[in-house]
């Protein structure tokens, strides 16, 4: 079992993001956004850790985040990598 990470701490040091626990368990769910506020940059469909939760878990893993707001996030996913 191989298990990735990638670390977010915000834009710039001591601006760390985070995500309250409502927001994550709504993170995996269609057209579904953390930041969906009018002023967000660019737009999406929400639906990027939709396609990569069915895919990681067809392959016989599991992905997830841990979050701190303020503090930032770490998104992970566990992959077997022996058939």
């Amino acid at each position: 079992m191989v298990r990735f990470e990638v670390s977010d701490t915000g834009i710039g040091i001591g601006i760390g993001i985070g995500i309250d626990q409502e927001t994550i368990e709504a993170l995996y769910r269609r057209f579904t956004q953390a930041d969906a506020s009018t002023t967000r940059r660019f737009g999406g469909t929400g639906l990027g850790l939709v396609i990569s939760k069915r895919i990681v878990v067809l392959m016989g893993g599991d992905i997830g985040v841990e979050s701190t707001p303020g503090v930032g996030s770490k998104f992970w996913s566990t992959l077997s990598l022996i058939p």
